[in-house]
């Protein structure tokens, strides 16, 4: 039944990416993701020698760009199926998860059908989003610190934060499953395996970023890193400060005092210190901005883990999410409005 399952899974992900290319033809609203394009951009100038940072708006790491290489090539729908890949081993490391918390075949198969076909995860992918590889090398930290193979555990836990920032907010967690229940006689809280994990992660992460930035200078930190620290958007953000972002985003003065920024950063700083994986993930969603793709992780653990907590956050998360975009249309339609009356 699993592979059935996972054959089916694929088999959508094909067909999506398919259609797709014929909605891009045919309909004035593309289907695949304007990034999709940055992408694309920016693989070409790497495989022309270049900078991807030529390409404006490319504010991602160039292993990005390096991994669509073959859409100049092979075929443009090449980093769509990579994704799309990615996507279906999302869905084989949950069973997997799964089974070692010894959940029953059919419930852990059950929890893979409950990724594997549901139409945000697919559609993300099949799009050309990359949040795939990032919930790849998440899901397989999980999975390897459950089987207490801490050292490629620590090396994907510092490929992935190089890839996104995000997923730094798990260290805490992390840090924390590694106590004295992982290996006996570990009851310090400085033990041999954090130590170990820090280390590695630490060392892979900074091995990229100064490998990179001896091919592309400051334009790689800025464009990967820094940019992404004073970042406002006022558009594609599910955080609870939006409101106040949208509202004095034209305000060319930066937002809010000292005291006020710190008073929006101890809810997030809070969460940080809970010691549960899934209260971890809730930071993100009190960070400004928080983006669609936040969503996207939060799926994947909570139907890995398998909690009360988990399934009520894959429940009321994209349910708050649809409120929120199906709001987006009359505020933009109001934008329109007060545009044409002042004209």
């Amino acid at each position: 039944m699993a592979f059935k399952v996972f054959a089916a899974g694929a088999l959508l992900r094909i067909a999506l990416i398919i259609y797709g290319e014929w909605h891009d033809e045919h309909m004035p609203v593309k289907y695949t993701d304007i990034d999709y394009s940055v992408f694309s951009d920016a693989a070409r100038y790497v495989g022309e020698g270049r900078s991807p940072y030529t390409r404006d708006t490319y504010r991602y790491t160039p292993l990005i760009a390096f991994f669509l290489v073959p859409n100049c090539f092979i075929h443009p729908a090449w980093g769509k199926f990579l994704f799309s890949a990615g996507d279906v081993i999302v869905g084989w490391l949950i069973q997997r998860i799964c089974r070692r918390r010894a959940i029953p075949p059919d419930t852990a198969t059950w929890c893979m059908a409950a990724w594997l076909f549901n139409p945000y995860t697919a559609t993300v992918a099949t799009r050309g989003n990359c949040e795939a590889l990032v919930g790849i090398m998440m899901l397989a930290v999980v999975n390897f610190l459950m089987a207490r193979r801490v050292v490629p555990a620590a090396f994907l836990f510092g490929l992935v934060v190089h890839i996104r920032l995000y997923p730094i907010i798990y260290t805490p967690s992390l840090l924390l499953f590694m106590d004295h229940h992982f290996r006996r006689g570990s009851a310090a809280f400085l033990n041999r395996d954090r130590v170990a994990f820090a280390i590695i992660s630490g060392i892979t992460f900074m091995a990229l970023g100064v490998a990179f930035f001896q091919l592309y200078g400051w334009d790689f930190l800025q464009e990967t890193y820094l940019y992404h620290l004073s970042r406002r958007d006022p558009r594609h953000n599910f955080s609870i400060h939006f409101y106040r972002l949208y509202l004095d985003f034209e305000d060319s003065t930066e937002v809010g005092s000292g005291l006020e920024k710190f008073m929006l950063a101890l809810p997030q700083l809070g969460t940080l210190l809970v010691p549960s994986l899934p209260q971890a993930r809730v930071w993100k969603n009190r960070c400004p901005p928080c983006l669609s793709w936040g969503l996207y992780w939060c799926l994947a653990g909570a139907v890995a883990g398998l909690k009360p907590g988990g399934v009520v956050v894959a429940g009321l998360k994209p349910g708050g999410c649809g409120g929120w975009l199906a709001s987006r249309p009359r505020l933009s339609w109001l934008q329109v409005c007060l545009a044409l009356k002042a004209v």
